[in-house]
């Protein structure tokens, strides 16, 4: 939640009260409340700060009492570089492949945002320096870690669970997506048990994105206008 809250405040700088009830709501969704473990929360505020991080360099935010720029710079490099790490590390890759595509897209658009509205071409790329300095220390430390760790790397690989396994997608309707968590056929065991192939799919967030992409469009093409 305090990672989900600073996110949005830094978005929306001032709306600390929505900035509360968003993190809430995003920290009580039956996402995590079912998976509710390490493997879920860390991809999550991790995500989070990263993207905080990635920010504050990109707008060269400075750290309090520190009035040095490069050094400043480097202890931005240094926590961006810990948080990868430490994402990384967790080593699930179902919860971290969709937190990485997601902090991706929003990267690379606010990156663009930026470029577009505030700061030339190349004022972001001497900023981006930094981030690909920090992307090269999580590359050494991961590259250190597998390689100290490759006999039981290697072990894992080769079990039942969670080793060499290859299932297929595609095995949800398309409509399905639509249903909802709190639907009464999930709590009866018989009528639910060719609802999923895993009931605990059920328990995801709230899903308002399809039923609002059509006036997000029109939003914005009016917003261009």
């Amino acid at each position: 939640m305090v990672s989900c809250y600073f996110f949005i405040l830094k978005i929306l700088p001032g709306k600390k009260y929505f900035s509360i009830l968003m993190s809430i709501g995003f920290g009580c969704s039956p996402f995590v409340f079912w998976w509710y473990q390490t493997v879920t929360l860390a991809p999550l505020f991790y995500g989070f700060f990263i993207l905080l991080v990635f920010i504050r360099i990109l707008r060269k935010e400075h750290i309090p009492y520190v009035k040095n720029e490069l050094i400043t710079n480097a202890l931005h490099t240094l926590l961006l570089a810990y948080l990868l790490i430490s994402f990384a590390l967790v080593l699930y890759p179902p919860f971290q492949i969709p937190v990485l595509i997601v902090g991706a897209f929003f990267g690379l658009g606010y990156l663009l945002n930026e470029w577009q509205t505030k700061y030339s071409f190349k004022e972001l790329l001497s900023r981006l320096y930094w981030v690909g300095a920090a992307l090269v220390i999580t590359l050494f430390v991961g590259a250190i870690f597998v390689k100290t760790r490759s006999e039981p790397i290697s072990r894992i690989n080769g079990t039942v669970y969670p080793g060499s396994r290859v299932i297929e997608s595609g095995g949800l309707e398309p409509l399905r997506i639509f249903n909802s968590f709190v639907m009464p056929v999930l709590q009866s065991k018989n009528r639910a048990a060719h609802f999923f192939a895993n009931q605990s799919e059920a328990s995801n967030f709230i899903l308002v994105l399809p039923f609002m992409l059509l006036p997000g469009f029109a939003v914005l093409v009016l917003d261009y206008k």
